[in-house]
Formats: C-alpha cells, structure tokens, sequence
C-alpha cells in the first residue's frame, strides 16, 4: 500500500518538475522574442523566435528523459 503511494507521488513528483522546466523555457524563450522585437530589427526577431522555440523542444526532451 505504502510503496504504491510512494511510487505514485513520485511519478507526481517527476511530471510536475517537468512541466515546470517546460514552462520556465517557454517563458524565457518569449521573453527573448519580446527583446529581439525591442532591441532590433524583424529578421532578428523571427531568428530568435525559432532559437527560443528550439530552446523549448530541447527543455522538453530532456524533462522527460530525467
């Protein structure tokens, strides 16, 4: 009974520290988008928006891969 509990809150414990390192990445990942938009000009804007969104997919993997 016990170990069911303590698997099960692990498994909470893992996905909600993943949700939380994708969630981190997607904002830092817009608030890069936000200064290119200030700080330059459209090219460098769109160039940092797929930085930031490649940024995002490499949190992602390797959230779930820990």
């Amino acid at each position: 009974m016990w170990e069911e509990f303590i698997s099960k809150a692990t498994k909470l414990h893992s996905a909600l520290k993943s949700a939380l390192v994708a969630i981190a990445a997607f904002l830092d990942a817009f608030q890069k988008i936000a200064d290119a938009a200030t700080n330059a000009r459209a090219l460098v804007a769109i160039a940092a928006f797929l930085d930031a969104f490649q940024k995002i997919a490499d949190a992602a993997t390797n959230a779930r891969g820990k």
